[in-house]
C-alpha cells in the first residue's frame, strides 16, 4: 500500500480501504484515509463530506490510531481549506511534532507529524512557521532513515521556498528539489 501511495497509484487502494471501513467502522483511520484518497483523486466534495462526519479532535478517542487519524485529517483539512478544523488539528498535534506517525500496530508509517503541522501552517497562512515545521520534519525523517518521506518533505519545502521570491530561498529550494529527485 505504501509503495502504491508513493507511486501515485491511490485509486488501486480504495477497495481495500472501503472494505476496512466496513469491517471496522469504529476505527476512524479508515474514514480519514478514504477522505485523503478521494481528495487525491480530485473528489473534493466527497472528501469534504466525509471529513464533516468527524467529531472535533478534542472529542476523538485517543487510541493507537489517534495520531495517524489526526495527521491524515490535518492534511485533508488543510488542502480543503477547512481552516477551523485545520487549526484545531494543528493545536492537537503540536506536542508530537518530533514523532513518526505509525498506523495500527506500526505495520505502516504515514510520515512525520511535523509535516502535518507544516501543511496546517501553510493553510493558515503562516509560511515562516511552515518552513520551521518542514525543517523539523526533514530532521526527523533523515534521522530515522525514512527516505520516501524525506523526499516528499524536501519537495514540498522546495515548493514553499520557491514562492517567497527571495534569492537565498530560491537557491535552497533548488538544492532541496534536486535532492528530492535524487532520492
Amino acid at each position: 500500500g505504501v509503495v502504491r501511495w508513493m507511486q501515485g497509484r491511490v485509486t488501486e487502494l480504495e477497495p481495500a480501504f472501503l472494505q476496512a471501513r466496513q469491517v471496522a467502522p469504529h476505527e476512524p483511520v479508515w474514514a480519514a484515509s478514504l477522505a485523503w484518497m478521494w481528495l487525491e483523486q480530485g473528489r473534493r466534495s466527497a472528501a469534504r463530506a466525509l471529513v464533516s462526519t468527524f467529531p472535533p479532535v478534542t472529542q476523538m478517542s485517543v487510541d493507537r490510531n489517534w495520531l495517524s487519524t489526526t495527521c491524515i485529517l490535518a492534511e485533508v483539512t488543510s488542502e480543503l481549506r477547512d481552516l477551523r478544523r485545520a487549526r484545531d488539528l494543528h493545536d492537537a498535534l503540536l506536542p508530537f511534532a518530533d514523532r513518526v506517525v505509525t498506523i495500527g500496530l506500526g505495520v505502516t508509517c504515514w510520515g512525520v507529524v511535523a509535516r502535518s503541522l507544516a501543511l496546517t501552517a501553510v493553510a493558515l497562512g503562516d509560511r515562516e512557521r511552515a518552513v520551521a515545521y518542514y525543517r523539523e520534519a526533514l530532521q526527523v525523517a533523515g534521522r530515522v532513515g525514512a527516505h520516501p518521506w524525506l523526499a516528499e518533505i524536501q519537495w514540498e519545502l522546495a515548493e514553499l521556498l520557491a514562492q517567497t521570491g527571495r534569492k537565498a530561498d530560491a537557491q535552497d529550494a533548488l538544492a532541496l528539489a534536486q535532492e528530492a529527485v535524487a532520492t
